[in-house]
């Protein structure tokens, strides 16, 4: 498998950490910001998960020049889709133009997102000979949270990216795992175990948002990712040497330090994006490439892809970028 080319959009509605101050007081405000390194997320007003992908897919498709009929699948990666059933990954189908004759389907991951998709991606291409398929991953995380929670309000972004993935024969190396049992160290507390049903409306929107033991998250993932590391470098036959960047998911920027200096990472090959756009969940990746990578993506290059987090859950890919293209930021209005 090889990418093809990544784009990645964001909502034009910037929010800067100033617009917090009210609620959480300025000294609040400078100590999370001073932990996790960001300084503006971008929120959507109304918009959902399909309106940034749609954005994101049809710059791709026109910096590739995509001829639509050779798209043979199309997978959604999100936590946010625009409904809870029909899969909106179908819908994407009609808003892209694409061919009826398609696989379509969501995936319900986040921080593992992109890391997983590129897996599933790549089983696609070679289990069943298709051609090209079209990786979308996005969510409005700021949906989720609760206004007043301020390890997860000040650290949201929103945003989604779309990776054409092709058939070929470059190496494809990846890791993959899963702790089931720390399900509930960072949940959405919603769903049907609750014995929600469409009648039940007496529950606090308080309730459904997202809730997170912020040490449990570190220290799982400063027990992981090292070791993840470790393994997909052996699988691949390189080194830290040897690879070109290390692109992980964007927790935030103290974790991030943390990971490099544990993995023995030099900090010139672990580029960090998160000041501009916060945690964007399983966009995070793609955006790092844009945001900081773009121009020495031009030529070729081994990366290694970290994901790690909700579920408990890691996943890790290397691979080489040859030829890929890295297309401008998108911000639409929505």
């Amino acid at each position: 498998m090889r990418i093809a080319g990544v784009s990645c959009a964001v909502p034009t509605n910037v929010l800067t950490s100033e617009a917090f101050v009210p609620r959480f007081g300025q000294e609040m405000v400078d100590k999370v910001i001073a932990n996790i390194g960001v300084t503006e997320r971008r929120h959507v007003k109304s918009g959902c998960t399909s309106d940034l992908a749609v954005a994101a897919a049809e710059r791709l498709f026109d910096g590739l020049h995509v001829d639509r009929s050779t798209i043979d699948a199309v997978v959604l990666v999100t936590q946010t889709p625009d409904w809870l059933t029909p899969a909106t990954s179908g819908i994407l189908q009609d808003r892209l133009g694409l061919p009826q004759r398609i696989i379509t389907f969501d995936v319900n991951l986040g921080c593992t997102g992109f890391t997983d998709g590129l897996i599933l991606g790549q089983a696609l291409l070679k289990g069943l000979g298709l051609r090209k398929v079209l990786l979308l991953a996005g969510d409005t995380g700021s949906k989720l949270v609760s206004p007043n929670d301020t390890k997860m309000a000040l650290l949201l972004g929103d945003a989604a990216s779309a990776t054409l993935l092709e058939a070929s024969d470059d190496p494809f190396f990846h890791v993959v795992g899963r702790d089931g049992s720390g399900a509930s160290v960072l949940i959405q507390n919603f769903g049907y175990r609750r014995g929600l049903d469409a009648r039940d409306t007496q529950l606090p929107p308080a309730d459904f948002a997202m809730q997170m033991d912020g040490l449990e998250v570190f220290g799982f993932t400063l027990d992981c990712v090292p070791q993840m590391v470790a393994e997909i470098l052996k699988l691949a036959g390189w080194t830290l040497e040897t690879a070109d960047y290390f692109v992980s998911h964007q927790p935030n920027d103290f974790m991030l330090r943390q990971l490099a200096e544990r993995s023995n990472i030099p900090m010139e090959k672990f580029p960090i994006g998160i000041a501009k756009f916060g945690n964007t969940n399983s966009t995070s990746i793609p955006m790092v490439l844009m945001s900081e990578l773009t121009d020495r993506l031009a030529e070729p290059a081994r990366l290694v892809f970290l994901g790690f987090g909700i579920g408990m859950a890691w996943s890790a890919v290397a691979l080489e970028w040859n030829n890929g293209i890295v297309c401008p930021l998108v911000e639409i209005d929505c």
